[in-house]
């Protein structure tokens, strides 16, 4: 067979194999392997290297050590192999590749002197093909499982440093290959020759990856650096030399920052450089839970301090998901960036506060860290909202009601916005907090924002029900709806009521407070017609409305409403607010008085119950036995022994009982037998039979 081989007569040796063994003999499989071996250095030493390779997959006898060999150059300084029987498989001479293709190729030239580029041409062909070897090779090995891990790393050791530069040499566009075998843990060291030859083919990405594997990420960080350096240089000269963009070269340095945790001093070095280039891919690393846990919250904001919107996104991310982690000061910063925002834009173009999306957002924004932030210092937000006038109204609101500002609000909901559906939400949510002092705002129910998309059911309004097409607040922040047409008019104030004067602090009940401000405004609106949105008729409308959808309610007692309201009005139009109130007063007094009579009348038969069932007794004589043991109970001293009385009568003894509510001579059970009397004693289940 080997004598076939040296002659390229494949098929005749294979067909001498079948003849000789059969094909479920054992020594066919280990011949079948060495004729592949053999066949293969046969053609590696024509130099046909594609077919070659392709007999040496389907060998397990070939020596990989000598196959390696001939790429001695390119693999590490302390790499050996066992030259002992090297020749036995027909493998030719170790010695360098380029040198056994030009005598391969002068020999078949009969000796003459042989062009460089072919023999150039002729290395390129057996890079590429050792390239697709070794990976095939590589992922058998992976695959396989059969070695340890140390073993693992001692065979893949030279194998991932020739492939690697076996694929930069071949120089491949996509350089997908090269790729996919960075990121499937090279096993590799990054000795001098390997990290000197990256240097010069300008693959210092490729090095970073390998120190980043080898868990050096400083010097890892460093690569890349020096590649982001490179890139930067290519856009300012308008050309394109690097393999990556900048953006992936900054979320190649965020990874290898996430991995180094305990090392703050890296964060601090590195963080400002990656933040001037592309400040996205930042943000999780600077979240709490991400690597820069290990420095302050201040210093983490001292360098996000040039770029106003990552350190916004950092606070939220601070503020809104790690509360526990967060200080009042920092609620306090947040939503001064988010003011900032749009005061801008105020400045800027006033029309984009109620259609820019990303404005709404921050508004929307705003609003949820108003309601839900603890510890926010509202007090000193309010003159900044201030500031911009008529424009953050809705922010002004909501300002007011987490500093209990409530007299502000329904003047700025009802004059300024026009908006008396807000107005009504805002007096369900203050009712919804309790009757006790509203000081903070800690309850589940203040969670809910007033100018919140969609509100739930008990905080909808009923008398100033949202418009058809809006069931719910629109997505876009109400606007002022009361632009003064007059601005040498002063605005409306619930001082100008002196029916009112009295009820107008911020600690008033929410419906009597917002009555007032709609008596006040009707007030205004009657002397100063263009100083309003509405004129006074409509005022008063909506405050009969008011009186009509609350009458009886705890918040708005006749007495206190009939002292407020204008001596002007006539008895005509309360007349039907003065008969609601005196039908449900009747009715809850008519209510009270059945109750009462109904006290009266349970508690009696329920004494008369509770007597009954005390007055049960049982007679015991000496003659007595119990039903089930057929024994007396008083025995011949007199005495008498434990028994259990049912309400029939029936007795026995104490440990001749088998359930307390069951009879056992009649089967009877008496669980239900109490009347329904005794349960308004407080008796939860009925008791056993009394002993």
């Amino acid at each position: 067979a080997k004598q076939l081989l040296l002659q390229g007569r494949f098929g005749d040796a294979l067909d001498l194999l079948n003849t000789t063994y059969s094909s479920e003999d054992p020594e066919r499989s280990k011949w079948l392997h060495q004729l592949h071996a053999l066949s293969g250095w046969q053609l590696f030493r024509e130099l046909a290297f594609e077919k070659a390779f392709r007999h040496f997959l389907f060998s397990k006898t070939v020596r990989l050590d000598k196959i390696l060999s001939f790429w001695r150059s390119f693999l590490p300084h302390d790499w050996t192999w066992d030259s002992k029987g090297a020749g036995d498989d027909g493998s030719p001479e170790t010695c360098d590749l380029e040198d056994l293709v030009r005598s391969q190729l002068q020999s078949k030239a009969g000796g003459a002197s042989v062009d460089a580029s072919a023999v150039a041409a002729c290395v390129e062909t057996a890079n590429s093909c050792m390239a697709a070897f070794l990976l095939r090779y590589r992922e058998a090995v992976l695959i396989g499982g059969q070695a340890d891990g140390k073993e693992v790393d001692k065979i893949l050791s030279p194998i991932d440093t020739l492939l690697i530069k076996l694929l930069i040499l071949l120089d491949e566009e996509d350089d997908s290959r090269l790729q996919k075998l960075m990121r499937s843990q090279v096993r590799c060291t990054t000795d001098e020759a390997l990290e000197t030859f990256l240097r010069e083919k300008k693959r210092r990405d490729v090095l970073a990856k390998l120190c980043r594997t080898q868990k050096k990420y400083e010097q890892a960080l460093q690569e890349w650096n020096g590649v982001l350096d490179e890139a930067s240089e290519d856009l300012a000269q308008g050309v394109r030399t690097s393999r990556m963009t900048r953006q992936q070269i900054v979320a190649e340095m965020v990874s290898v920052l996430s991995l180094a945790a305990g090392s703050p001093e890296l964060l601090r070095r590195f963080i400002p450089r990656l933040i001037h280039v592309d400040s996205a891919p930042v943000l999780p690393l600077l979240a709490p839970r991400g690597a820069a846990a290990s420095l302050p919250v201040a210093e983490v904001l001292e360098l996000l301090k040039s770029t106003p919107d990552l350190s916004l996104q950092y606070l939220e991310h601070l503020v809104l998901k790690r509360p526990q982690e967060a200080d009042p000061e920092h609620s306090l910063q947040l939503a001064k960036g988010y003011l900032s925002k749009l005061q801008a834009v105020c400045e800027r173009s006033p029309d984009e506060l109620d259609r820019q999306p990303s404005v709404l957002a921050t508004r929307r924004k705003l609003q949820r860290l108003v309601a839900e932030a603890p510890d926010l210092d509202s007090g000193s937000l309010l003159p900044e909202v201030e500031k911009a006038g008529t424009m953050l109204l809705p922010e002004k609101v909501s300002l007011c009601r987490r500093a209990n500002k409530h007299r502000e609000a329904f003047l700025a909901l009802v004059q300024d916005l026009n908006d008396l559906s807000r107005a009504e939400v805002y007096c369900r949510l203050l009712m919804a907090e309790g009757d006790g002092e509203r000081e903070a705002i800690n309850t589940k129910n203040d969670a809910v924002s007033l100018f919140a998309e969609k509100l739930p059911l008990w905080a909808t309004p009923v008398v100033f029900p949202f418009p058809k097409k809006k069931t719910q607040p629109s997505a876009a922040f109400p606007s002022a709806g009361g632009a003064q047409e007059d601005s040498s008019l002063p605005a409306a104030d619930l001082g100008s009521s002196p029916a009112a004067s009295d009820l107008v602090d911020d600690t008033a009940r929410p419906l009597i407070l917002f009555l007032a401000t709609l008596l006040c405004t009707w007030t205004a609106a009657d002397q100063r017609v263009r100083v309003l949105p509405k004129v006074a008729a409509e005022y008063k409308d909506a405050a009969i409305s008011l009186l009509m959808g609350y009458a009886g309610h705890s918040d708005l007692p006749p007495h206190e409403v009939l002292a407020i309201l204008p001596d002007s009005w006539t008895l005509e139009s309360l007349g039907g607010y003065l008969s609601k109130c005196a039908r449900l007063h009747l009715h809850e007094r008519r209510a009270s008085l059945l109750e009462e009579n109904l006290s009266s009348m349970v508690y009696l038969k329920t004494y008369s119950a509770w007597a009954q069932e005390r007055s049960a007794k049982v007679t015991m004589d000496k003659e007595k036995c119990c039903p089930t043991c057929n024994r007396r109970f008083v025995g011949q001293d007199n005495v008498a022994k434990a028994f259990v009385a049912y309400p029939n009568e029936t007795c026995v003894h104490l440990q001749c009982k088998e359930d307390l509510s069951i009879c056992p001579k009649t089967g009877r059970n008496f669980t239900d037998n109490l009347s329904i009397y005794c349960s308004t004693l407080a008796a939860s289940s009925p008791e056993p039979p009394s002993s």
